[in-house]
């Protein structure tokens, strides 16, 4: 992103990074940790309501990545960010391997969303 670019929100960097790929939990802590909470613990609690968040305005759903792609978990979405986050904070270390804990992937209105921000950048 160039500097002359419009500054992306935290939920806009989220949803562009998402709309191109699967984003993981360390990738999402990288993300807040870039938005100014420098430190990896409060950085993982604000990744954490972040995705609560997302997930309640019905932008992105939690799962696993398989073979097959992203395999959203057979929750509701209140119990897979309380998943998530259980899962998450039960790691001694915020930094947590590629895969571990969650993938997030866009729903329609997030994808929308996340393609605007690129398409706003191009444009920019």
């Amino acid at each position: 992103m160039s500097e002359s670019w419009p500054k992306r929100t935290l939920q806009e960097d989220v949803l562009a990074r998402a709309a191109e790929d699967w984003v993981y939990a360390s990738e999402l802590l990288w993300v807040v940790r870039s938005h100014g909470i420098p430190d990896a613990e409060h950085a993982r609690l604000a990744a954490i309501g972040l995705v609560a968040g997302l997930v309640a305005e019905g932008l992105v759903v939690l799962g696993d990545v398989t073979r097959g792609g992203h395999r959203p978990w057979d929750l509701s979405p209140e119990a897979s960010v309380l998943r998530a986050a259980s899962d998450w904070l039960s790691q001694a270390d915020p930094v947590v391997g590629i895969g571990d804990v969650f993938w997030l992937a866009t729903t329609p209105a997030g994808q929308a969303i996340g393609e605007a921000v690129w398409a706003r950048e191009v444009q920019t």
